[in-house]
């Protein structure tokens, strides 16, 4: 028995001028010449036939993938041609025989994009979805990305997307022995990939004006391959446009729903059915260098990316994609994408000749390739220009609106975003978590388009080994750093020879260092970075910024303080006025330990709480989760969290000044883009991705080298606050117990020397079964890869990046249900598949244990459903915990405080 099935591909470019115009680079007199010769020619009677057909024969079935960019211009110029798809369409509901398939809206490269996340892919995607739903009236199941481009990433997002098949072209290289109408699986098993059989599709589509075959005929071909899928695909323009009605084409399609009833062994079905009832099947691995496609006879990216300019002017366009969507401009977005129709990529086609060329020639309105190269590079440089402008216009508006100014405050920065001038690429000074939120949060909002400062310590040290510069040469930059700027670099010589943002260097600690840090922010940074209009929000984070929300406000500036963990220091009243603070400006908001009433000489013996001041004082509070907050308000973790904090938070808490913003790792904390990596990977390829990693990590760390050992990483400082004690007393017991899976455990941090010390220890004793080092940022990214467990066994927790991280990596946290965490994991419930990691609740070793035999537990599972799994969390975790959400959040607050929209 044979299964067929037929799809058409209904399409049409918006085709850009020969000599393109900056604000009008589209032949649109054109464009509605050729549609509505097609729609006479091909789609008006095409479909009014195959309408027929499918009322008269209850066995037919048809297949349709329609563009956006045919719709568009179908609404634009022929509504009849758009009421006659939405005809199909209801037949379609009505029937079940005739089917819709998902595509590219624009009939786009992006799922060659670079980008691991495919996220403009899967944008259009989502719209063209949404324009089907919109004007045909069904949602569709099953994909045909554009070209028939396929590899593994690609069907991974169509599976993400929820299709359940994929059309593909097969090449007699990509299954060895196997028919060329064989359906197969992709890479991990999620989508059924259909091949077209491409012999028979050719027949109709470009011989069958030659050849003059009968309906009959073609049956009797299909007939004889019996017990395989042949899908039969071309261009709808196939039938009355590229063969015409005098060809008999369309008494050919009239006569084979008969011909094919004559032959019982011939089962009509859609691409989704296909997919549902051919579930097992051979999975097949192609990689982004195989991709596949229907285009010539090498059936790859060729036609696309062949040769050298349309390699160049395909990266130009990716390279554009951040720049226009900055702008936020619905007009130029729909440009840059119109400009990313394969079409026009196609049109420069220089590597293929004979038949093949004239293909090419056929499809072209250019007179040669030189032409539409030409017209391409002057609309994609046009469109870069008329972004600029735009970009230009937005910041003179911008001045005469006189927008407010939001100065961020932080005593430590991973990197700053580029647009902060000369020194933006070399500035660093990373202490912990609190560095790589202050990082993320500014870039995002510079990309926001708001008006961000920040003020930094100038840590030379960490700056020189950031950028591997000198000292001459980092004076020489910040010579000429001159004129209005971004950042603030707080200079003083305490900073100058610190490794650590926090450590201790002789009389040197992080109070003085913070104390300086204030001293030159509250009587210069405050003045030198306040707009000209005075309007000013000064957003400061953790006790090494708490007296600055009191000078801040004395000046009238709206505050806002953000808590990343609960520890405070202290200094009298005398000692900051001696280290110059004028405290005596602001002291009445500041938090004092005594009423200076109460006691003799104030000045000199009451001291000032740093942290405490920075709640007091500011307008708004923030705490990085939600849960943390409400850990605070209700009383736990006495031991640590004093009533003076607790009842400064509550104030605030229930005058509605402050709330829990959760933080979100940096968007290039991707295992796709992340650096330190051994190989860089996605959720469509993480088992190979993570093997690799995984025996580079091992082999680093000194662990025997076993791609399938399950292995538990330690990614957090070793503090008490952290419970290395819960892992020390069951590190050695649970490798032991579980000597079988040959489980590995590895700790890659650095913190109280006492700790350092066990874990070497513990180490040493395990036999290459659980290993220590020292902390090294890209050994840590790495390890992140490398592992498929996260421990985070935290007493108490403000947010955590490292269990979020984690999950953008396949790596699934085993945490403890306190603040950040709390908010962040659930526990997983094989039975349901839903959760994203291992969650116990009182701090004790046997929960913890608990914990860790429960990843064990999903560790043994049947490595489809395990690896099911695990895309999915990797997906929800990108998507969850992003920092445009969590910038969002911050930017309500700050246009609360100062009562007006910023964006």
């Amino acid at each position: 028995m044979s299964v067929l099935g037929f799809y058409f591909e209904a399409h049409q470019p918006r085709r850009l001028k020969k000599h393109p115009l900056p604000a009008d680079p589209f032949d649109d007199a054109l464009n509605k010449e050729i549609l509505n010769k097609v729609a006479n020619k091909c789609y008006l009677p095409a479909n009014a036939m195959f309408a027929r057909l499918i009322q008269e024969h209850e066995n037919f079935k048809i297949c349709f993938s329609v563009t956006g960019t045919l719709m568009e211009q179908a609404l634009m110029f022929n509504r009849k041609l758009v009421d006659s798809f939405a005809m199909l369409g209801q037949l379609a509901r009505e029937t079940g025989r005739v089917e819709f398939l998902g595509e590219t809206y624009y009939h786009s490269l992006t799922g060659l994009f670079k980008d691991g996340n495919k996220e403009e892919f899967k944008e259009q995607i989502k719209k063209h979805r949404e324009m089907m739903e919109k004007y045909i009236g069904v949602t569709p199941k099953s994909f045909r990305n554009t070209e028939l481009l396929y590899n593994n990433s690609i069907a991974g997002v169509a599976a993400e997307m929820g299709h359940t098949s994929i059309i593909c072209e097969k090449r007699d290289d990509m299954i060895a022995g196997k028919s060329p109408n064989a359906v197969f699986k992709d890479k991990h098993g999620a989508i059924t990939v259909i091949p077209r059989n491409y012999d028979l599709s050719d027949e109709l589509a470009f011989r069958f004006t030659h050849r003059h075959f009968t309906a009959d005929t073609f049956a009797d071909w299909v007939a004889r391959i019996d017990g395989e899928v042949v899908m039969i695909g071309m261009d709808y323009e196939a039938i009355g446009e590229h063969q015409w009605e005098d060809t008999g084409i369309f008494g050919f399609w009239e006569h084979l729903p008969r011909a094919l009833d004559e032959r019982p062994n011939i089962v009509m079905k859609n691409p989704t059915e296909i997919g549902y009832e051919l579930k097992d099947a051979q999975r097949v691995s192609i990689d982004n260098l195989a991709t596949s496609s229907w285009a010539d006879e090498g059936r790859n990216t060729n036609p696309w990316l062949g040769n050298r300019g349309q390699q160049r002017l395909f990266e130009m366009y990716q390279e554009m994609e951040t720049r226009i969507r900055m702008k936020d401009d619905e007009e130029l977005l729909d440009t840059w994408r119109h400009l990313g129709t394969s079409d026009n990529f196609y049109y420069m086609c220089t590597t293929r000749h004979g038949a093949d060329g004239g293909v090419h020639e056929y499809f072209s309105h250019f007179d040669d390739v030189t032409e539409s190269i030409v017209a391409y590079t002057t609309a994609l440089t046009q469109l870069g220009t008329r972004r600029a402008k735009k970009a230009k216009q937005v910041s003179k508006s911008a001045k005469r609106y006189r927008r407010p100014r939001v100065l961020l405050v932080t005593p430590e920065i991973t990197e700053l975003a580029s647009g902060f001038g000369n020194l933006s690429n070399v500035v660093s000074a990373k202490g912990g978590g609190l560095a790589d939120i202050s990082s993320a949060l500014i870039d995002e909002m510079m990309k926001m388009g708001l008006d961000v400062h920040v003020a930094i310590p100038k840590y030379e040290r960490q700056i020189r080994e950031y950028s591997q510069i000198s000292q001459r040469e980092l004076d020489r930059l910040a010579s000429i750093f001159k004129g209005p700027k971004r950042i603030h670099l707080v200079q003083d010589s305490l900073f100058s020879h610190i490794r650590d943002v926090y450590e201790k260097h002789g009389a040197n600690d992080a109070l003085h260092r913070s104390i300086a840090f204030q001293e030159k922010v509250i009587n210069t940074v405050l003045s030198e970075a306040m707009p000209a209009h005075g309007k000013m929000l000064v957003h400061c984070n953790d006790w090494m910024t708490g007296l600055i929300p009191a000078a801040a406000r004395e000046r009238g500036f709206k505050t806002m303080f953000t808590i990343h963990n609960i520890y405070s220091e202290k200094k009298t009243l005398r000692e900051l006025e001696a280290m110059g603070i004028d405290v005596s400006r602001f002291y009445n908001e500041l938090y004092l330990e005594q009423h200076p009433d109460s006691v003799a000489n104030p000045w000199e013996t009451i001291g000032v709480d740093f942290l405490l001041s920075g709640i007091k004082a500011s307008h708004f509070v923030n705490t990085v989760s939600p849960t943390f907050l409400n850990e605070i308000v209700n009383g736990y973790f006495p031991d640590i969290i004093s009533w003076q904090t607790r009842e400064e938070f509550k104030a605030k808490y229930f005058a509605g000044a402050a709330s829990g913003i959760l933080n979100a790792p940096k968007a290039n904390a991707h295992p796709a883009i992340g650096k330190g990596l051994f190989l860089n990977y996605d959720e469509t390829t993480f088992v190979e991705g993570k093997k690799a990693n995984k025996m580079e990590f091992q082999e680093q760390m000194g662990l025997k080298v076993d791609e399938n050992a399950p292995l538990m990483f330690w990614p957090s400082r070793l503090f008490s606050q952290k419970g290395p004690e819960l892992l020390a007393a069951i590190a050695q017991p649970l490798v032991d117990v579980y000597t079988e899976d040959n489980l590995q455990i590895a700790v890659v941090a650095n913190g109280d020397y006492g700790w350092e010390r066990i874990y070497g220890q513990i180490a040493c004793a395990s036999n290459g079964r659980i290993a220590y080092s020292n902390f090294d940022a890209n050994l840590s990214e790495l390890g992140k890869a490398a592992a498929d467990f996260i421990l985070m066994p935290s007493l108490y927790e403000p947010c955590g990046l490292p269990q979020m991280e984690g999950m953008r990596y396949g790596t699934l946290p085993i945490v403890r249900a306190t603040g950040g965490l709390k908010d962040t994991v659930e526990h997983f419930d094989p039975e349901k598949d839903t959760g994203n990691g291992f969650v116990f609740n009182d701090y004790v070793s046997d929960a913890f244990w608990w914990a860790c035999s429960e990843a064990m537990n999903f560790y043994r599972l049947p490595e489809k459903a395990r690896h099911r799994t695990i895309r999915r969390v990797m997906r929800e975790g990108a998507n969850t915990f992003n920092l445009e959400k969590t910038t969002m959040q911050y930017v309500r607050v700050y246009e609360k405080l100062l009562g007006e929209k910023l964006i």
